[in-house]
């Protein structure tokens, strides 16, 4: 696995694990008249998302980079 496509590969982890969740949906359609009101709803729709979500994306991607390390950045499969 090169570098370029870890990093791409945990991007993309990180946004399915928020995404399920979508809190960009149940903020669709709603109307703020300050951007200080943006921020606290998106900031309690992120609260939202328990924390075990983000943690195994990220204990995901450690493996993934200890692979990485291992593989002198080559191609590998699998987590």
């Amino acid at each position: 696995m090169t570098a370029t496509y870890y990093v791409q590969n945990v991007l993309s982890q990180v946004k399915s694990a928020i995404n399920e969740q979508r809190p960009k949906d149940r903020l669709a359609g709603r109307n703020f008249d300050r951007i200080q009101d943006l921020a606290k709803a998106m900031n309690s729709e992120l609260r939202a998302i328990p924390g075990e979500d983000y943690r195994g994306v990220f204990r995901k991607r450690q493996i993934r980079l200890k692979r990485c390390r291992e593989s002198h950045g080559e191609y590998f499969e699998g987590l």
